[in-house]
């Protein structure tokens, strides 16, 4: 027959659970550093194979614009595509604390700067600098993009989600898990779907022939 535990034995046994808790809390935040340092320093490892990335890249014609088109996170006006086509090159330099995006343009129509920067410290809000539009080209707030497929967020106008915060907190987002990180597979997205199609047509037409 099992004798009932005392109170005070009962008591010693949850303060070990107590321990246990302790022990395993602090293994998770070492954890959770060694993930971030690892993340850091595999950044930096590909640094150099983006910066060849971004020298062809710069090669092609559009080739961020179909990057962003294809990524299906945005929802693009007929204005935005008119900026947005001549986007020459994305830089991404992220740190511990701190990311900064630089989009640099060629020279068009409606910026007044050639590059513009997103930044983000911490946990304030993203800020943007170099945004100015030449005189009479302001973005205007137009009803539904021409993209129907969008995943985040309820942008109508990319130029126009920039000027509000929580847009420019998902645009940041976006760009540094998504579109920076993915660019070659986004940019060969419907290359890589007319190649499907193309092989579906060829075995209809061979089961009609048979």
């Amino acid at each position: 027959m099992t004798s009932k535990r005392s109170k005070t034995e009962v008591s010693i046994e949850k303060g070990k659970f107590e321990e246990i808790k302790v022990e395993l809390e602090k293994l998770l935040r070492d954890q959770t550093e060694a993930e971030k340092q690892l993340n850091l320093e595999f950044i930096q490892k590909k640094k150099p194979i983006l910066h060849k990335r971004e020298q062809i890249a710069k090669s092609i014609p559009k080739f961020w614009y179909t990057v962003f088109d294809n990524s299906g996170s945005f929802s693009f006006t007929d204005y935005d595509t008119a900026i947005l086509e001549k986007l020459e090159s994305i830089d991404v330099d992220e740190t511990e604390n701190n990311t900064t995006i630089v989009l640099t343009f060629a020279t068009n129509d409606y910026l007044k700067n050639k590059v513009i920067t997103i930044s983000s410290i911490g946990d304030e809000p993203p800020k943007i600098t170099g945004l100015e539009y030449q005189s009479g080209k302001e973005p205007v707030e137009e009803e539904g993009g021409r993209k129907k497929n969008v995943k985040k967020g309820n942008q109508s106008n990319f130029f126009f989600s920039l000027n509000e915060e929580d847009q420019v907190s998902e645009i940041l987002e976006t760009i540094t898990s998504q579109i920076w990180p993915d660019a070659i597979e986004l940019y060969e997205g419907d290359d890589a779907s007319d190649g499907s199609e193309g092989e579906e047509n060829e075995e209809d037409e061979a089961e009609e022939d048979e």
